[in-house]
């Protein structure tokens, strides 16, 4: 934040949580899911950029910090890697086993935004990801409002988002068809 505050530049934030680890620690054990872990974090770090930073945050938590993505990026790198990571299994032992993500990203709105605040927004957009039926990226667009986005490529998940912001926006009484 430091850098990005002294010489203007973007700063992103990603918070990535497993889904359903419970499960996977449940059906596998913990040295199973342990090795999920690693595993996501061994893939992480090959598709991240090499300025990049990746660590644990909490439980099955990781968080990349991303100097220099910009807003225009919009979640395309995080989806990208999403994507990934939902289309090869993982090997666990003698288990081949299928794994998604939810990722949540805010970029740092200005140079007084404090860094849990940072990390605070890119939280909220995790937990709206997880909300939204997992394995997708939201993204917070705006530190004032509250502000999310989704963007997760998948042709369901971005009908699924639309349908939700259409049954939204009825149940408020705006009309989303044109007639």
């Amino acid at each position: 934040m430091d850098q990005a505050r002294k010489h203007g530049g973007a700063l992103a934030v990603a918070v990535i949580d497993v889904d359903f680890f419970k499960r996977i620690n449940d059906t596998l054990g913990h040295a199973g899911g342990d090795e999920v872990l690693k595993e996501l974090a061994r893939r992480l770090r090959a598709a991240l950029r090499q300025r990049d930073s990746l660590g644990r945050y909490g439980g099955e938590e990781l968080l990349v910090v991303m100097p220099g993505l910009t807003r225009e990026d919009r979640g395309g790198l995080m989806d990208a890697l999403r994507a990934n990571i939902a289309a090869m299994p993982f090997q666990v032992g003698e288990a081949g086993l299928r794994v998604t993500v939810s990722i949540g990203v805010a970029w740092m709105e200005s140079v007084h935004e404090a860094p849990d605040s940072l990390i605070r927004r890119a939280d909220a957009a995790l937990y709206q990801a997880k909300a939204a039926g997992r394995n997708r990226v939201v993204c917070s667009i705006g530190a004032q409002d509250g502000s999310m986005l989704e963007v997760t490529g998948s042709r369901r998940y971005l009908q699924d988002f639309i349908d939700r912001v259409k049954r939204e926006a009825g149940k408020r009484g705006v009309e989303t068809e044109t007639k």
